[in-house]
C-alpha cells in the first residue's frame, strides 16, 4: 500500500512554514514496480532479495519547488535467527547536496507500508534513513533491548548496505564515484567499528571495484590490480597505461576503501603493483615504453628505483638494478635512452656534473657517453650511489 508524505512545518524567521515532500509521479510508479517485484520473490522463497532504484523528492514551499536525488534500497530476507518469518529493510540515501538530511520519514510516508516497524537516522559516508518494516512485529521486542549497532546486526544491515551497492553498479556503468562514496570511511566511523567490519566483510564478497580497462568494469577483489600511487599524477597514468595494455583490470580506489579492505577482504586477496611487477611486464613488452613520452619515462624510471621505505635486508640496490635491466630508460646528455646494460655488455656510461660537461665532445658518442645532467636531482642521487653502482656491475 503507497501512501502519501503528509505536509510538514518548518520555522523560517519567526515565521511557521508549511511545506510538503512527494516523489516525483514517475519514480512513483518506479517505486511500485520496484516494491511488487521484491514481494513477488517474498512469495517465491527467494532469499535474500534486493531492489534499488534512484527517486527525485520533490520539496514544496508556496510555490517555491526544490527536487533532489535519492537512492532507495529495498531489501528484503528472512528472520533466520528468530523464526521462519521475513522482513523488508528499505534504505534512503541522498545523492544531491542540496539534500534536506534532516528530512524525517513517518509511518505515513509513501516509503513505508506498515503500521509495525522503526526508523533510524544513522551516519555512515552519508546520512542513511533506514525503515525496517517488521510486518509480525516480532523485531521489536529484539530491537528494544539492542543499542542501534547491535539491532542493524541483527537485521544483516551488512547483507542489505552490500547488496545495495552491488545494485548501484548496474544503474551506475562508468563512473564510480558515488559508489565510492557510499562505501563506509572506518577513520570517521568509529561508533558503529563493529558493523563497520561486517559492511566491509561483506562488501569484499561483491565485484564492486570499478576497473577502467576495456572490457572489465566492475570486478572482484581477486581479480583486480590496484593502483595506489598518487591521485592524478602522471605516474598514475602512466601505470594505468601499462597494465590495461597487458589487459590487467586496473583499479583505482580512494585511500578509505583500500585502507578498509586491506584490513577486512581474505588475506593476500589484494594484488597492489609493485615496481617489481610492472618491470616484469616491461621486460615482456619493451614497445610499451616506446609509446612513453620522455617525461613519463623518467617518472617511470623513478618508480623502478627509488629507494624504499623499508629497505628489508639491504635488498634495494640489487632490486632496483635488475628492475631496470634492459629497458630503455636511461637518459643521455644527447636527449636518447638508452638501455640499461650490464658491465661486460655495455659502453662506459659516465655521470659528470653540468659544468664540466661542456669539456668534452657531446656529439662524440663512440667511445663515450654521458648521462644527462638535468635529470630529477633525486634520479641523479642514486646514479652516485655506489650500492647502486655496484648492483649493477653484478649483471
Amino acid at each position: 500500500m503507497i501512501k502519501s508524505f503528509p505536509a510538514s512545518r518548518a520555522r523560517t524567521h519567526n515565521c511557521l512554514v508549511i511545506y510538503s515532500i512527494n516523489v516525483e509521479d514517475s519514480c512513483l510508479e518506479q517505486f511500485k514496480h520496484k516494491y511488487k517485484k521484491i514481494n513477488d520473490a517474498v512469495q517465491e522463497g527467494e532469499f535474500p532479495r534486493t531492489s534499488t532504484i534512484i527517486i527525485t523528492l520533490r520539496k514544496q514551499i508556496e510555490t517555491k519547488i526544490e527536487k533532489t536525488e535519492w537512492i532507495l534500497s529495498i531489501f528484503a530476507d528472512t528472520m533466520r535467527l528468530l523464526n521462519s518469518n521475513y522482513f523488508l529493510m528499505k534504505l534512503a540515501i541522498p545523492i544531491s547536496d542540496n539534500c534536506d538530511k534532516d528530512l524525517r520519514f513517518s509511518h505515513k510516508s509513501n516509503l513505508i507500508s506498515s503500521d509495525t516497524g522503526f526508523i533510524k537516522t544513522l551516519y555512515l559516508s552519508k546520512p542513511i534513513i533506514c525503515y525496517i518494516e517488521d510486518k509480525e512485529g516480532i523485531l521489536m521486542s529484539h530491537f528494544c533491548r539492542l543499542n542501534i549497532s547491535d539491532s542493524l546486526k541483527l537485521s544483516h544491515f551488512n547483507d542489505a548496505y552490500a547488496l545495495m551497492l552491488k545494485d548501484l553498479t548496474k544503474i551506475i556503468r562508468k563512473d564510480p564515484t558515488l559508489l565510492w562514496s557510499l562505501m563506509p570511511d572506518l577513520d570517521k566511523n568509529t561508533e558503529f567499528s563493529e558493523l563497520l567490519g561486517e559492511i566491509w566483510q561483506e562488501i569484499a564478497k561483491h565485484e564492486l571495484f570499478y576497473s577502467s580497462t576495456e572490457g572489465w568494469g566492475y570486478v572482484a577483489i581477486e581479480d583486480m590490480i590496484i593502483n595506489d600511487v598518487e591521485d592524478k599524477s602522471i605516474l598514475q597514468e602512466i601505470l594505468t597505461k601499462i597494465y590495461s595494455e597487458t589487459n590487467y583490470p586496473v583499479v583505482i580506489m580512494p585511500p578509505h576503501v583500500l585502507n578498509a579492505l586491506q584490513k577486512f577482504s581474505p588475506k593476500d586477496s589484494l594484488q597492489i603493483m609493485s615496481p617489481s611487477q610492472t618491470s616484469d611486464i616491461l621486460h615482456n613488452n619493451v614497445m610499451l615504453i616506446e609509446t612513453l613520452k620522455p617525461n613519463q619515462k623518467i617518472e617511470l624510471l623513478r618508480y623502478l628505483i627509488k629507494e624504499p621505505v623499508v629497505n628489508s635486508q639491504n635488498a634495494w640496490p640489487s632490486a632496483a638494478a635488475r628492475y631496470v635491466l634492459d629497458l630503455p630508460l636511461l637518459l643521455l646528455s644527447n636527449q636518447k635512452f638508452v638501455k640499461f646494460q650490464s658491465a661486460n655488455k655495455a659502453k662506459s656510461v659516465y655521470l659528470v656534473e653540468k659544468d664540466y660537461l661542456k669539456l668534452f665532445n657531446l656529439n662524440d658518442q663512440s667511445n663515450m657517453q654521458y648521462i644527462n645532467p638535468d635529470l630529477p636531482k633525486d634520479i641523479l642521487s642514486i646514479f652516485k650511489k655506489s650500492e647502486f653502482q655496484q648492483a649493477h656491475e653484478k649483471y
